[in-house]
């Protein structure tokens, strides 16, 4: 499995047009040996597995146990995914899905030194039709994951996929400069369908109608030789419970948790002052904060949450209101004891078990912005 994923990544990266920086970190790939065990890391369902940016790398996480598909299309899937991790730019969800999806259908031939891409996913028909709008489906607030059913969510990844192929596998045209121009406007802060509107010059409602539908009869497929001494199989396997794999666990954990809710056994006003980590990314606990409410004044801080560029950090100061036993919602003060310091973002705090609390942005997002648990949580 691990040798096959290298394959990919070499192959990836001798795409003309695709970039990953030499010094990249090797990827941490994590196996559940069961299907109960990876449902209790898996941050939503339906999935067979999922990609996680860490401070020092990345990891993807997936059930050898899954028997609804191929579990090596899964991983190649996945691994797509930590090929596009970027500290400064996040790929709106058609563009890192179709990618995803075009990676997992490489096939390498190993004795040749070739690979192919552009095949169809085993999801995919011949008598395709587009089951979501697809101007929808590129909005930067989309997420296929909080549709109803795997139908949906299967569709979205054949439309995907189809996008996808058409702008970068398709050999009548040459879509380069449109893509860039389209990340350019998105890094400026447009909207990723009103960007690629602008970019592209159509909406891809309009694109289906006069290209999309004939192209879906016959997506091409491109074969390339790749260079066998860019091969690096310099990995090793260990076992789950290895040490340096315990904040890993601890943190998808905590991820699960914050998106399942489960028992909770005080209010969060109660359960709020103390000690807590902050979980930035996987695989570090960032340092313990102390989160307290003043006195007589609804205030809350958390110490050391925000900084001045340059600075030591300093306390956010949130008014609150509760709006549920078990969260409420906060409005930024910090500003008026640190005058240097501007925000504008508001949040809520929700308490989704009583050892983890989510912060979210509003308006409230499916996933948290930031997960907090308590400094002695498995330890």
């Amino acid at each position: 499995m691990l040798s096959e994923l290298e394959y990919v990544r070499a192959a990836a990266t001798q795409t003309p047009g695709f970039f990953m920086p030499e010094d990249r970190p090797k990827t941490i790939v994590l196996m559940p040996a069961t299907m109960e065990e990876f449902a209790r890391l898996a941050p939503t369902e339906p999935l067979s597995g999922f990609a996680q940016p860490l401070d020092d790398g990345a990891m993807i996480v997936f059930s050898v146990s899954d028997r609804s598909g191929d579990a090596r299309v899964v991983a190649r899937h996945e691994f797509a995914h930590t090929m596009l991790f970027n500290d400064w730019f996040r790929y709106p969800q058609w563009y890192a899905e179709g990618f995803s999806e075009i990676v997992s259908g490489i096939s390498v031939d190993r004795r040749r030194n070739r690979f192919t891409v552009g095949e169809k996913p085993r999801h995919y028909s011949r008598r395709f039709k587009p089951l979501l709008d697809w101007n929808q489906l590129i909005h930067s607030d989309f997420d296929a994951h909080s549709l109803p059913d795997l139908e949906q969510i299967q569709a979205a990844y054949r439309q995907n996929w189809l996008l996808m192929h058409y702008l970068t596998l398709n050999g009548e045209q040459d879509f380069s400069s449109e893509i860039d121009r389209y990340f350019g406007l998105i890094t400026s802060g447009r909207e990723s369908q009103q960007a690629f509107n602008e970019a592209f010059g159509f909406e891809p409602a309009a694109l289906w109608e006069s290209e999309l539908s004939r192209y879906a009869r016959r997506p091409t497929t491109t074969r390339r030789d790749f260079d066998p001494s860019a091969l690096d199989l310099d990995f090793r396997a260990s076992d789950a419970d290895a040490r340096e794999l315990e904040p890993l666990l601890i943190y998808l954990t905590d991820m699960a948790d914050a998106r399942r809710p489960g028992q909770r056994g005080l209010s969060s006003l109660d359960a709020l002052p103390g000690r807590w980590d902050q979980l930035k990314t996987a695989g570090q606990c960032g340092n313990p904060v102390t989160i307290n409410m003043r006195p007589g004044a609804n205030i809350v801080t958390i110490d050391g949450f925000y900084s001045k560029p340059g600075a030591e950090p300093v306390p956010a100061l949130f008014g609150y209101e509760q709006i549920e036993d078990d969260a409420f919602q906060l409005v930024n003060v910090t500003e008026r004891e640190y005058p240097d310091v501007v925000l504008t973002d508001d949040y809520r705090l929700s308490m989704r078990n009583e050892n983890v609390f989510c912060l979210d942005k509003l308006p409230v997002q499916q996933v948290c912005s930031v997960v907090f648990h308590r400094c002695d949580r498995g330890r």
